[in-house]
């Protein structure tokens, strides 16, 4: 998936425009890797997922 077609698809799943994703958000987005991933994406373990949290598991995952 290109970053561009991830960024906008973090923006439109990001209902409340919080620049984060809850587990929900990302259920009802279609995220269902991140979903799948979610703890792990979650490295502060504040229940939701930002943007700079999903790039990092990116790419540490395929460098």
């Amino acid at each position: 998936m290109a970053l561009s077609h991830l960024t906008a698809k973090f923006k439109s799943s990001d209902k409340n425009g919080d620049g984060k994703l809850s587990l929900q958000e990302a259920k009802d987005g279609g995220m269902s890797r991140v979903v799948a991933n979610f703890a792990t994406i979650d490295t502060d373990k504040d229940g939701f997922v930002t943007f700079a949290q999903l790039k990092a598991q990116l790419a540490e995952r395929y460098k």
